[in-house]
């Protein structure tokens, strides 16, 4: 899957984790990139019925946006990823 970011903040989509600029853990010159915990790691899931969905993805590199379309028989569902260029700090 692709990655997304803004140039401070940056992400893998569907990844658990998520890295900052300037942020860092570990000791003695010992020092790595600091994880920081994807509160929105968050996918669409077909468990309440017995039919296998195939989502549809894209990526829109004018906008940000990372896309995951979903076709059903009565529904259309897109849930959409993207890293905030306003609010430095924001995954959306």
């Amino acid at each position: 899957m692709p990655s997304i970011g803004n140039g401070h903040i940056a992400a893998n989509i569907f990844s658990d984790t998520v890295y900052m600029n300037g942020l860092y853990n570990g000791k003695n010159g010992n020092s790595h990139r600091a994880r920081i915990p994807n509160w929105g790691n968050i996918r669409l899931n077909s468990t309440l019925t017995h039919h296998p969905y195939s989502p549809v993805y894209s990526l829109d590199t004018k906008e940000g946006v990372f896309k995951v379309r979903v076709d059903r028989d009565r529904s259309v569902v897109t849930q959409r990823i993207q890293i905030s260029y306003t609010r430095r700090y924001g995954l959306l």
